[in-house]
């Protein structure tokens, strides 16, 4: 059975840690120490494990990593200044968009990305976005579901890579959640018309169903 790469980002080192994982024996082996010129925090993998996105703060930016198909190794690519600290970094399922959500500055931002995964200038920023907290695709890339937890809502935009203001408030722009709750961490579900989000600060977990065909949000259930 093929190991697993398996990727840990250090803050205080600067740097992602590449380990393989053997799933039989339980086995890690470090394999590569990626060196970053800022505190890393979130990272990306994409879909089909080709490119890796981090976050960096101090020196705040977007930066992007080819993964070796064998060993799950990185090759940087090419870093671009974020405006805002990175907190959660998103990407299309076509690699042709990236995006930081930023707690501290309350805002998003689009970047375009090259065929080969070079990152371009942010060419959108939303702001007044309060403890933006996530971007979360849906699986065909049309839609964007963002977690503002100072707000206790979730912002729903449509995605359009070949615009150059990518992403358009959906209608409704927002599902608001229990006040209180700050809405944090979101996932879809595997059929893409379920998501679920895990709120922060009353522990809650949120069942929403999502109506792909015009990024609707609806409150089902919560525990």
């Amino acid at each position: 059975m093929p190991t697993i790469p398996l990727y840990v980002s250090c803050a205080a080192s600067r740097e992602i840690l590449v380990f393989s994982l053997d799933p039989e024996a339980g086995h890690l082996t470090l394999r590569q120490r990626q060196a970053l010129p800022g505190a890393g925090l979130p990272l990306k993998l994409s879909a089909d494990r080709s490119l890796l996105l981090a976050g960096t703060r101090d020196a705040d930016a977007l930066h992007t990593f080819a993964v070796a198909p064998d060993d799950g190794t990185l090759r940087p690519i090419g870093q671009v200044a974020s405006p805002g600290a990175p907190t959660y970094v998103g990407l299309t399922p076509q690699r042709d968009l990236a995006f930081v959500a930023s707690y501290r500055d309350n805002l998003l931002a689009a970047f375009p990305l090259a065929a080969d995964g070079t990152p371009g200038t942010a060419c959108q920023v939303l702001r007044d976005l309060p403890r933006a907290h996530a971007a979360v695709c849906s699986a065909d890339g049309r839609w964007l579901l963002v977690p503002t937890l100072g707000a206790d809502a979730i912002r729903s935009y449509a995605s359009v890579a070949t615009s150059a203001a990518p992403l358009t408030p959906a209608v409704p722009p927002t599902v608001e959640v229990r006040l209180g709750s700050g809405p944090r961490h979101l996932v879809f579900a595997a059929d893409g018309r379920q998501a679920y989000c895990l709120n922060d600060l009353d522990n809650s977990l949120d069942a929403f169903d999502f109506d792909p065909a015009c990024g609707r949000l609806a409150l089902r259930q919560s525990l």
